[in-house]
């Protein structure tokens, strides 16, 4: 089976929102309170992230985090339609066969929200 993992989808939205916003990881790795490279986990799905995180993302990238997760909520929702298991933890070995990430990740993203 088919399967993604539901922070690396806002992850894929946090990096979404960022680079509408205009803002380099850098910058807005300062405005979040992480380290650069943790940013970068997280909009790669690597991390997941906190709550309080997504938050301030949100705020400096002009959204909220109410706007992160209803879209995605959609995003899950289209996966699940399609046959793809939305699950809330990585497998110990960095996730299930047939991990749906990266590109195809970000391709179900632009086909759900435009």
């Amino acid at each position: 089976m088919r399967a993604t993992f539901y922070p690396a989808i806002v992850g894929a939205l946090l990096e979404r929102a960022r680079k509408v916003a205009g803002l380099s990881q850098r910058r807005l790795a300062e405005a979040v309170g992480v380290n650069q490279p943790t940013l970068s986990q997280i909009e790669n799905g690597r991390v997941p992230p906190r709550v309080d995180q997504v938050a301030r993302w949100a705020e400096a990238a002009s959204t909220s985090s109410g706007v992160i997760f209803s879209q995605a909520d959609q995003v899950a929702a289209t996966a699940r339609q399609r046959g793809i298991e939305v699950v809330l933890d990585r497998h110990p070995e960095g996730g299930p066969p047939g991990v749906v990430e990266g590109v195809e990740l970000r391709a179900l993203l632009e086909e759900v929200l435009g």
